[in-house]
């Protein structure tokens, strides 16, 4: 009989069937407990994407410039030389202020916390931030429920910490008031699979990527000598070394147990699991080398995603938290603030706001106006004349016409002439002209009304009376281009 005959067995020998030879599993999915000391040590070593998501996101978070700003008047204006400016430019002694972001990134995302020791001067002010580990800290609430202290323990060590000397950034927790929420832990099952995949993979090419087998030994049942003794050497002849060679066996009978193609490809599982840990972390595929559907447009936008989704918000909670447990320290007049200028991703928005900065300027808008409104950064209060509105002057009505043998022709013009005025000096250049139609067209648009337009000349334009300006605005008023293309055709 085969392997599989449950028949009873012989008494001479102590034997076994072949249900008590199968290893004992269980068919419910076992799960990861990511602890807070796995995520920290060990979770990056688990999954490629998992560590390129986060390296990707610490890395280009720490690229961004901070500084540290005054209240002064209406106007936030960066400080140096104080001592809170100080800490930004050098945390400690170890490490620059980029290297404190890195870190608080890493850990945001690993465990949802990043703890910073606040070490103190004589007087009492905050003066270096230096790093503590989150799988070492556990938060002690008041009996008003808010945080009173921090015990951080290390090896034999145990330390109670004032909430004050503790700088905690945390991920928010809809559940949990003290502690963050992680990425990781919305991830986790998604790394689970695909590091079980991965070793699916790997093993089944150590095993000559075949299907497992099955073999049938004579008689009705084996002893368990017998059976350790073929799984030794059914071991001693699997593996890459021994791909292909043949298997003789004597007294048994080999039987392959098929899979299906779709059973032995793992790669699209792969890529399910992937995308979700990449979008728990709001990283688009082709910005950690997924490069199947990517074009150079989609880069551009994938780029432009990671900032606006992913980091941007990030930045934003760390700035508020530091400004709240740190900053406040040195007083309310003062706050913690990034600059994105010199981010890449982000110059095609700043493009776009200058090209809208150019128009509203051009009909007279101020440039601190323009500077508030688009939030184009600019530090208005170095630039002379940004509170004023400026409108294009010195220009001459292009009705005249130069080309004439008498003062006659020109009319009520012949005052130019016969003031000794050189009509060329007095034409418009290419600027004014583009401005005067700028004016124009702002009518013609319905942003601007046609009897403030005509003031806006007659004031920028002191050649022009309001009888020129009303025979340039009139025509605009209720014009459009439908209008123009219907008079051509």
């Amino acid at each position: 009989m085969g392997l599989f005959s449950k028949r009873a067995k012989p008494a001479a020998t102590k034997s076994y069937a072949t249900y008590q030879l199968m290893p004992h599993t269980s068919w419910r999915p076992k799960w990861t407990d990511i602890t807070t000391h796995q995520a920290t040590y060990h979770a990056l070593e688990r999954s490629v994407w998992l560590y390129a998501a986060i390296r990707l996101r610490a890395v280009n978070s720490a690229s961004v410039p901070w500084r540290i700003e005054q209240l002064r008047g209406d106007e936030w204006e960066s400080v140096e030389g104080m001592t809170l400016a100080n800490i930004v430019a050098r945390p400690n002694p170890s490490f620059g202020w980029a290297e404190l972001i890195r870190r608080a990134v890493y850990m945001l995302d690993l465990t949802g916390d990043a703890y910073f020791s606040v070490v103190r001067n004589g007087a009492g002010e905050p003066r270096e931030l230096w790093p503590l580990f989150p799988d070492h800290m556990e938060i002690l609430p008041g009996r008003d429920g808010m945080v009173e202290s921090y015990k951080y323990r290390k090896q034999q060590h145990t330390r109670v910490i004032p909430a004050a000397d503790v700088l905690h950034l945390k991920y928010t927790h809809p559940g949990e008031p003290y502690y963050g929420l992680a990425p990781l832990q919305a991830a986790a099952r998604a790394v689970d699979i695909d590091e079980e995949a991965e070793r699916w993979q790997k093993t089944s090419l150590q095993n000559m990527g075949m299907p497992p087998h099955a073999i049938e030994m004579q008689g009705e049942s084996i002893s368990q000598t017998e059976y350790e003794s073929v799984k030794e050497w059914v071991a001693e002849q699997s593996g890459p070394e021994n791909a292909r060679k043949p298997w003789v066996l004597a007294n048994a009978k080999i039987s392959s147990v098929a899979h299906s193609a779709v059973d032995l490809d793992f790669t699209n599982a792969r890529k399910l699991t992937r995308e979700e840990i990449l979008a728990a972390y709001s990283v688009p595929p082709p910005l950690v080398g997924d490069y199947e559907k990517a074009t150079l447009a989609n880069i551009e936008t994938a780029r432009q995603i990671l900032w606006r989704e992913g980091l941007i918000p990030v930045l934003n909670e760390i700035r508020s938290q530091i400004n709240t447990q740190l900053v406040e320290q040195f007083g309310a007049d003062y706050r913690i603030s990034y600059d994105l200028t010199n981010v890449e991703a982000l110059r095609e928005n700043l493009s776009e706001k200058l090209d809208e900065a150019q128009k509203l300027w051009s009909i007279g808008v101020p440039l601190s106006a323009i500077n508030q409104r688009l939030e184009l950064g600019l530090d208005t209060d170095e630039i002379q004349g940004a509170d004023t509105g400026y409108i294009p002057s010195a220009v001459f009505p292009v009705e005249i016409d130069t080309d004439v043998d008498s003062p006659e022709e020109l009319g009520d013009d012949a005052a130019l002439i016969d003031s000794g005025t050189d009509v060329q000096d007095e034409a418009l250049n290419g600027a004014q002209i583009q401005a005067l139609q700028s004016i124009a067209q702002s009518v013609a648009e319905g942003l601007l009304p046609p009897d403030s337009a005509i003031q806006i000349i007659r004031v920028g334009f002191p050649t022009i009376d309001e009888e020129q300006a009303r025979r340039i605005i009139d025509p605009m008023d209720g014009f459009s281009a439908q209008d123009a293309n219907a008079d051509t055709e």
